[in-house]
């Protein structure tokens, strides 16, 4: 074999190592896509059962939580301060998902489920109170999520509709 031959046979086998390491990091990349996926969704999850265990804790939490929901001036100062962390909480855990579902990092299906929870807040009441006393400042008027909340806000704007509303996946 000559030394031509012996190059061009080193150029296809380095070709061939070429092809095979993309291959495999193709495979890499797609596993740790579906791992972080996961974990995305786990903490969303996790966040999920963490606010509701919060309004379940006690009855003293479920009435602040019931009462702040229908009319927040119901509520004692204290109270208020209670439910609109709650809010803050429940809020940030949605801004999570929403970023997470931008970054293909939480599925559609997940990603639907949180925006009806999305949705039913903002049916309510005492979140639109918070959202338009403190809520909004949170997020930082223009962000995606802003921008997000306020065109499902509008779908709200007369006070007595309450009715669901099919989900637009943003």
């Amino acid at each position: 074999m000559s030394l031509e031959e012996l190059g061009n046979l080193g150029e296809f086998v380095g070709g061939l190592a070429v092809i095979a390491t993309l291959v495999y990091l193709a495979v890499q990349i797609r596993q740790n896509t579906k791992l972080l996926r996961r974990s995305a969704e786990q903490t969303s999850r996790s966040d999920s059962t963490a606010a509701i265990a919060l309004a379940a804790q006690s009855p003293e939490n479920a009435a602040v939580y019931h009462k702040g929901l229908a009319d927040p001036d119901a509520l004692s100062p204290e109270e208020r301060t209670h439910f609109y962390l709650f809010m803050a909480a429940n809020f940030y855990h949605l801004h999570f998902g929403h970023t997470a579902y931008q970054a293909d990092a939480q599925s559609e299906d997940s990603w639907k489920l949180q925006l009806q929870g999305l949705q039913f807040f903002l049916s309510r009441p005492g979140v639109r109170t918070w959202w338009e006393q403190q809520g909004s400042g949170l997020f930082g008027p223009g962000s995606d999520f802003w921008h997000l909340v306020d065109a499902e806000w509008r779908k709200y704007e007369d006070p007595t509709a309450q009715q669901a509303v099919e989900p637009d996946v943003e």
